[in-house]
């Protein structure tokens, strides 16, 4: 806001005064209220700026303290209070005031915001002065004249309260100009809080404020020649490459034409400072939010574009480098049609995997943006120079920033030394200073801080002769050296090496406290030493190296006085951190659980920031420790030492971790330890670590829903069903086991070795990995698809909605940035395909139509420019193979027909058939499995069928699934023997035909589902619930078991050795089939429950599990009791006689089985043959008759009924008669189901609904269940509950002695 505008704002309000003499008289409050509410609007915003950066908390102290200050005035009572008391208040909050003014960013450190703020809050000073001038001046007069004798008794007097009311009035004036100047302001810092977090002191500065302005007079040339480059219309030379050693200046000269340009409307000025100081300004992750925010700091549209993208896509600075720079970069500089300049700083300190691939995508899209220019800094490393030496659209500049034979160079180094040493040495000694620099300017900075660091004029021209007598000109490791020599004198060496090596191997750069935590140095001690190193350290709010070449000369073997031995020091800070963790980290860290309540959900905790604030004070290396241990621990993991700590933290405060990670929304960060399994494949003496690591994984997967809302339930849904044969169950259950219920049964031994992925409200019908692994696309029966991160198994964000019918297959394009889905077009029939951006969400082109065509396979050409969809269209005879290319906006392009086969695809179940067509990872084949006895394979490119395989003879054998390899080199298949009743696995070259693997084997399920692996030495396939990997070369085997009846549509990362494949029940399941890795090799155990029930007395529970096996359990404590009892398949249906003494179970097909409870003996056997089998089965009250119905059907809705009774020792069936279902008509079943109710649970408050087990008597006991788990039955009593679930499991719990303390 300008000054113009603000005393436009003042005449305009003092406008609206009212005329009387007391303002506001008929409403005392009103200008209290109405300038507190616009200072509390204010706070809000200040208050996330705040605490984006430290920078600008004192704004956000202003306006708490404006509060503050108007509740105090407010509370100056007019018939009570003086003056005197008015006048103090007023002059400590201008004192306040004051001093925050100079707490605020200047200069060149933040946005044209932050300056209004500042000259706001002068204008409110200078106002409130005014005021307290009155005050003082009707104090002097009440205390002075002829009338003191008599004042002078009662200064502090009561006086008219109208003159109270007058100065409050003008105090809440000046309050709200304040507050309307600064809610502008303060809005636009809103909009720019990202950048607030990159100017602040405490955060990675990619935004470059760390650098200093060129000197004035220095620099000329190169300044001048960047800036004629920067506005002229030559566009042929779009990149300005500024290339020099080390130390020369190239970041001030960056960051000068930075602040140049910023304050010009007439170019758009984007950057990103490089630095190795922490790995976020080391990588590219966070480049194009960076670019593109700053994009939009000077131009509305696309500021607004950008806010609009991530509310659209809020994972998408987590995007692939590519995908961000075209939504974030590309596409806001094609809205403007000003000149755009990006400066990209020292990109010589990214990592050089990332800045390759940067630089390269910067050059293929530069044609595309003809209004950009880009300004380019870096130390001549040998991947750049190949890159950019030399290509016709750079314009280079090299070497010209040092040496002494350029004069310009010697001259601005003079002007330097003039300006720091003037004064302060003598011009000869100024003139030795620079000649000793040789032309490079990082030396004689470096020279300068050195000798601004000694006291006294002898130490001064000692430390000059030192630094100009010794080693060559400009020889900056040299100087370093002295430098080390001197810390290594004045303070312990050990200190030296201990306080540098840490700073060298850090992540991030910390604060003086998190140091002194991590090193284990008290913050008195340290702040002197850190003092003394200022020549090579910064320590501002964190301690970083003042310049890269100090941290590659710690590294270097030129470094002889100090020694950084790299693994030493990650090893201490990876102790350190674990210690920390261990330390500070307990049960309900934050004190947020409430006596006899439920745990509370993370958002309703009253100040729960002000919570973690107070965490943080009390443990700063904290925050720094949960999320950097893991990078520490794997960089020291080869020693003793770290492995111990890494061991005592995962077996005692693993949980606690977890907890805190929820609280500060960060469970993303659970991915640390799957990089810490992963690095402990190779270490076979750390097992129970690796599995710790792994279940913790699958514990936070299965229950992400539960935790991510409330922290503590990490203690409670989470843990209470451990199997009890796990890692986590040995080493938490017991300390946690007295708020937890007794597992009186429950399948389960060991946690799986596989993450579960679900959906809420259908099942997965199909998916597949991203090209670079980090996430998979599943689709769902309900017509949806959904995105999932891959490490932690967790969702991102919502399901996207494809159609009414089932999603078939689905891809990703091949640079990870685009979806596509089919799915049927009506149901069972045709096809439907859609193109999403992968992860904005948004459809791209139009939906692609194929009413006769029912598609197999689908996949994006290696341009991403077209989908291919292969699939057949139905026929009564024959089916006719098709392969369509559509564009990416929904145009058909061309359909070519593969071949007509006398294969009935029909009688194939539907989730089979996508195994017999195979595209190759550059789609420019297909290759499909006949059935009959041959391969057929269709060249993409060219649109014709190839050479067929014949790989057996007719008749013979049967295809059952094919696979390509990336290229198209080989061939496989797994096809079914009859004449031997084995399944076989082939593999062919598919150029020659030649067979060069067949294995067989048996096996009782289908073998359909095989892929090769990511570098095509190995098979994977699914037989029923395992997996084999098969050796091409060997043909050796490695078995995995899943734990599930029978998987499908099987895919393969093309990174590692990750698989992904969806279940029977519907969920996905992803593993790591690494054979090489851990295998989960443990059975199923007991089976599946299909049925259960409970006896009158409560005294007996009685089980029936796949494929036919009754066991009787003891209902008090969970024992079986005598031996099982082969039973009927697929029961339906049980029932404990009233006396206890008999057991009844009916299956689907009718089949009545009643057994002795006692001997285990079957006493009775009927088949009442009822169709489509029974719905309900009770004895009498008297045990002598079972009345069964039989399932409803669907059109009459009537069930048949049926009565047995004993004769003779012997029981008979007869017909009962008919009921429907709606009936209320008596009957035999209402007769008997009237004497004896049929209940879920008698006398028991436990109670499950809506995926959580609670009890009314307890409100604390509150237990949730794994959204994959769906509850088919349950049954309660007493302070027991039993649940049987969809996913073949059952759960047994008793609450009997549970404590619900906190």
């Amino acid at each position: 806001m300008s000054f113009r505008k603000l005393t436009t704002l003042k005449k305009k309000d003092k406008s609206k005064k009212s005329t009387s003499s007391v303002p506001y008289a008929h409403d005392p409050d009103l200008a209290y209220d109405r300038t507190r509410n616009n200072l509390i609007e204010g706070l809000k915003v200040a208050k996330a700026v705040g605490e984006a950066s430290s920078l600008l908390a004192p704004m956000k102290a202003v306006c708490e303290l404006g509060i503050l200050f108007l509740e105090t005035t407010k509370a100056v009572d007019e018939n009570t209070s003086s003056l005197k008391q008015l006048q103090q208040r007023v002059s400590s909050h201008i004192e306040i005031l004051q001093d925050g003014l100079k707490s605020l960013p200047s200069g060149t450190r933040g946005p044209a915001a932050i300056t209004e703020f500042r000259h706001a809050q002068q204008e409110y000073i200078a106002g409130l002065n005014a005021i307290r001038d009155r005050l003082n001046d009707m104090l002097l007069r009440r205390g002075s004249g002829s009338v003191r004798s008599i004042l002078g008794k009662i200064g502090d007097a009561r006086i008219d309260p109208g003159i109270i009311a007058s100065i409050k009035e003008d105090i809440f004036h000046q309050s709200r100009i304040f507050a309307e100047a600064t809610k502008r302001p303060m809005i636009d810092l809103q909009e720019e809080v990202w950048k607030m977090a990159s100017l602040g002191p405490e955060q990675a500065r990619p935004m470059g404020t760390q650098h200093k302005l060129c000197l004035p007079g220095t620099r000329l040339s190169v300044l001048g020649e960047i800036r004629d480059w920067a506005t002229s219309d030559d566009s042929e030379k779009p990149v300005f490459w500024l290339c020099d050693i080390g130390g020369t200046g190239k970041s001030t000269v960056a960051f000068t034409l930075c602040h140049e340009w910023d304050a010009t409307d007439q170019l758009i000025i984007t950057r990103f400072f490089f630095s190795k100081n922490a790995r976020s300004t080391s990588e590219t992750d966070i480049v194009c939010t960076t670019l593109g925010k700053d994009l939009g700091a000077k131009d509305d549209t696309i500021r607004k574009y950008v806010k609009e993208a991530f509310e659209q896509d809020e994972q998408l600075g987590t995007r692939p480098l590519a995908y961000q720079f075209s939504k974030l970069v590309e596409a806001s500089i094609q809205l403007t049609a000003k000149r755009v300049i990006f400066v990209i700083d020292a990109i010589d300190e990214c990592r050089a995997d990332m800045r390759r691939d940067l630089l390269a995508l910067i050059v293929k899209r530069l044609p595309t943006l003809p209004n950009l220019r880009i300004l380019l800094t870096s130390r001549p490393e040998p991947d750049i120079m190949t890159l950019l030496q030399g290509m016709a659209i750079v314009r280079s500049m090299q070497y010209e920033l040092q040496g002494r034979d350029n004069q310009a160079n010697v001259e601005d180094i003079r002007i330097y030394v003039e300006n720091h040493f003037t004064g302060l040495l003598t011009r000869s000694e100024r003139q030795q200073l620079v000649d000793k620099a040789n032309g490079l300017f990082i030396w004689v900075a470096t020279a300068r801080l050195e000798l601004e660091q000694v006291d006294g004029p002898d130490a001064r021209v000692r430390t000059l002769t030192s630094l100009i007598s010794r080693g060559e000109g400009g020889d900056i490791n040299h100087l370093y050296a002295r430098i080390l020599r001197r810390l290594s004198q004045e303070t312990s060496l050990d200190k030296v090496k201990k306080i540098i090596g840490t700073i060298s191997i850090l992540l991030e750069p910390v604060s003086i406290r998190v140091l002194s935590k991590l090193i284990s140095i008290d913050p008195d001690d340290l702040e002197p030493i850190i003092s003394s190193m200022r020549s090579v350290l910064r320590a501002e709010n964190v301690v970083e190296f003042l310049h890269p070449t100090f941290h590659e000369y710690l590294h270097s073997s030129r470094n002889e006085e100090l020694r950084v031995d790299a693994g030493v020091y990650h090893s201490d800070v990876a102790r350190t951190a674990l210690e920390v963790l261990q330390a500070d980290l307990r049960q309900d860290v934050c004190n947020i659980s409430i006596p006899d309540h439920r745990y509370p959900d993370n958002n309703d905790v009253s100040d729960l920031e002000g919570r973690l604030n107070a965490l943080w004070t009390h443990s700063p290396a904290l925050l720094y420790s949960a999320r950097y241990w893991s990078a520490h621990v794997i960089a020291g993991i080869s020693r003793e030492e770290v492995m111990v700590h890494l061991g005592s933290f995962l077996r005692n405060s693993m949980l606690y971790f977890i907890e805190l990670l929820s609280l500060i929304g960060k469970l993303v960060w659970i991915k640390n330890f799957e990089d810490v399994r992963r690095c402990l494949r190779t270490y076979t003496a750390y097992q129970e670590e690796r599995e710790l690591c792994r279940e913790i994984l699958c514990v936070v997967s299965t229950n992400r829903p539960f935790i991510e809302r409330s922290a503590l339930h990490i203690y409670s849904s989470s843990l209470y069903l451990l199997p009890r044969k796990s890692k986590l169950y040995a080493r938490y259950h017991e300390r946690f086991k007295h708020a937890l219920p007794k597992v009186l049964y429950d399948q389960e031994v060991t946690i799986p070795s596989y993450l579960e992925l679900v959906e809420q409200d259908t099942r997965i019908s199909c998916g597949v990995f991203s090209p670079d692994g980090t996430c998979v696309v599943s689709g769902s029966e309900n017509g949806s698809i959904r995105l999932w991160d891959s490490v932690a198994g967790a969702a991102i964000g919502v399901p996207l909605r494809c159609g009414k019918f089932s999603v078939q297959t689905v891809c990703f394009s091949s640079d990870g940035t685009m979806v596509a889905s089919c799915s049927d077009y009506e149901a069972r029939s045709g096809s439907i395909m859609h193109i999403w951006d992968a992860f904005r969400g948004v459809q791209v082109g139009q939906p692609m139509i194929a009413a006769d065509l029912t598609t197999l396979k689908i996949s994006f050409t290696t341009e991403c420019d077209r989908l291919l969809a292969a699939g057949y269209k139905p026929d009564n005879l024959v089916d006719n193979h098709e392969i369509n290319l559509w564009s990416t906006t929904g145009c058909h392009l061309s359909c070519a027909t593969v071949g007509s086969f006398d294969v009935d695809l029909n009688r194939y179940m539907d989730y089979y058939k996508a195994s017999l067509v195979s595209v190759t990872a550059n789609t420019k084949r297909v290759v499909y499995g006949l059935q009959s006895d041959r391969i057929a394979i269709f060249d993409v490119v060219t649109e014709k069928r190839l050479q067929d395989l014949v790989v057996f003879s007719p008749g013979e054998e049967s295809i059952r699934g094919v696979a390509s390899s990336a290229n198209g080199d080989l061939i496989a298949a797994t096809h079914y023997n009859r004449s031997q009743s084995e399944f076989v696995v082939s593999v062919w070259m598919a150029a020659t035909g030649d067979c060069i693997l067949h294995f067989t084997m048996r096996s009782p399920f289908h073998i359909a589902f095989l892929t090769f692996t990511a570098n095509d030495t190995k098979i994977i396939h699914m037989i029923g619930g395992e997996y084999v990997v098969l050796d091409i070369a060997t043909a050796q085997l490695v078995w995995g078991n899943l734990r599930h009846y029978r998987m499908q549509n099987l895919d393969v990362s093309q990174t590692d050795f990750r698989a992904l494949a969806r279940s029977f029940s519907g969920t996905s399941l992803l593993w790591d089939c690494d054979p090489n890795g851990e295998q989960d090799v443990s059975q199923t155990g007991l089976g599946s429950i299909q049925c259960m029930c409970i006896s009158d007395s409560k005294l007996w529970f009685a089980t029936c599990t796949y494929p036919g096996e009754l066991q009787v359990w003891d209902a008090f404590d969970g024992r079986r009791i005598g031996r099982p009892m082969p039973g009927n398949t697929l029961v339906t249906f049980m029932d404990i006689s009233p006396d206890d003494a008999q057991i009844a179970a009916g299956s689907c097909f009718g089949d009545i089985k009643i057994w002795d409870r006692i001997t285990a003996t079957m006493i009775g056997e009927v088949n009442v043959s009822v169709t489509p089998g029974l719905w309900g089965l009770r004895f009498s009250l008297d045990g002598e008759t079972i009345v069964a119905r039989s399932i409803p059907d669907h059109s009459s809705r009537e069930m048949l009924l049926y009565e047995l009774t004993r004769r003779s020792g012997t029981w008979v069936a007869k017909a009962a008669g008919v009921m429907r279902e709606d009936t209320s008509e008596d009957n035999i079943w209402i007769t008997v189901t009237t004497e004896r109710p049929i209940m879920d649970h008698t006398r028991s408050t436990l109670v499950y609904k809506d995926g959580y087990i609670s009890d009314s008597r307890r409100p604390r006991l509150h237990f949730g269940l794994s959204s994959g788990i769906e509850i088919l039955q349950w049954l309660s009593y007493d302070d027991k509950i039993a649940l049987r679930c969809d996913d073949g499991w059952s759960r047994w719990l008793d609450f009997t002695n549970i404590v619900m303390s906190p």
